[in-house]
């Protein structure tokens, strides 16, 4: 199993232990999406995002909501702690693959 936390860069690691220090910071939330392939207004639904709520204690809260053979995810992040989302999504998209590769 891929540990999330490690896989973020270090300054990101630093910074999150350093704030919250003893306190849950990342909240994930599975949502099982419908059963029969949704359309709106005739249109087949391609993917559902859910927006996760950020606790004011949380450094990142994430949303996970599944559409047929589709995962779909959603990141709220507390922008004091990452700055970058871009390389967030580089370590998800890495990790990902590693885990499909095993």
């Amino acid at each position: 199993m891929v540990n999330f936390f490690e896989r973020l860069p270090r300054t990101i690691r630093a910074r999150a232990a350093h704030r919250w220090t003893g306190i849950s910071n990342l909240l994930i939330s599975l949502i099982p999406g419908p059963l029969r392939i949704p359309e709106i207004a005739g249109a087949v639904v391609e993917s559902i995002y859910t927006l996760p709520a950020l606790a004011p204690s949380h450094a990142m809260a994430i949303g996970v909501v599944s559409l047929r053979e589709t995962v779909c995810v959603a990141i709220h992040l507390d922008p004091a702690i990452l700055d970058d989302p871009a390389s967030l999504q580089k370590e998800f998209n890495q990790a990902y693959h590693d885990l499909i590769v095993q």
